[in-house]
């Protein structure tokens, strides 16, 4: 199946067409994003522990990274390809998230290990600066399959929060995943590439089969 998810992805290669399903799904059709503000990254995420002298790394891979950068911020886009609904997938956005943000976190480690500018007990504690910056991590579930995503949109639903006081319930919320269904999606005009074409010829094969049965 991972290589199914993969193969679907490839249409998303394209940058121009990236940046339009970012305009589409994030600004309504608002073209703010352009191919030239994308650049694909890497998608492999390793994360690299110690202890006890002992090393262990793990490896988490999102079918595209793309690293969007507007005016003077950016942020990185995880693609993830699904034919099918996962229903662990809030716990594996977490995980990809969690890493990318462990990363940088190393990163400014070892910038500040080179130079050698911390100065505070809390710094030092850190590894890092008050001011450091991290840049924001999103997901957008790539959904190609034909039922809709019946899976938890967000951990609130895998850890049936309702079991619990109202008083907790609030810290336990995380933000709904983001999914872009092509097939569901109910506003391909929002789209200007052949991207409105393929969600309004792969709708209509859809209402087709639901007549049909």
């Amino acid at each position: 199946m991972q290589e199914a998810n993969a193969t679907s992805i490839e249409y998303f290669r394209d940058l121009e067409r990236v940046a339009d399903l970012l305009n589409g799904i994030l600004f309504h059709g608002e073209e703010i994003i352009t191919a030239d503000n994308l650049l694909e990254k890497n998608p492999v995420i390793h994360k690299i522990t110690e202890k006890d002298g002992k090393i262990t790394a793990t490896e988490n891979i999102p079918d595209l990274s793309i690293m969007v950068m507007l005016n003077d911020v950016r942020f990185l886009v995880m693609f993830q390809g699904q034919t099918l609904t996962h229903y662990a997938m809030p716990v594996r956005v977490l995980n990809e998230r969690g890493t990318d943000y462990y990363n940088q976190w190393k990163e400014l480690k070892k910038k500040h290990g080179e130079l050698k500018d911390l100065k505070s007990p809390e710094e030092f504690l850190s590894k890092m600066k008050r001011e450091d910056v991290f840049y924001p991590v999103m997901h957008i579930i790539v959904y190609f399959g034909e039922k809709p995503w019946t899976a938890a949109r967000n951990m609130e639903e895998l850890l049936h929060i309702k079991r619990f006081p109202k008083e907790l319930q609030k810290y336990f919320k995380e933000k709904p995943l983001l999914i872009f269904s092509l097939r569901h999606f109910e506003n391909p005009q929002w789209f200007h590439t052949d991207l409105r074409q393929v969600c309004e010829i792969l709708r209509r094969t859809k209402d087709k089969i639901q007549l049909q049965n």
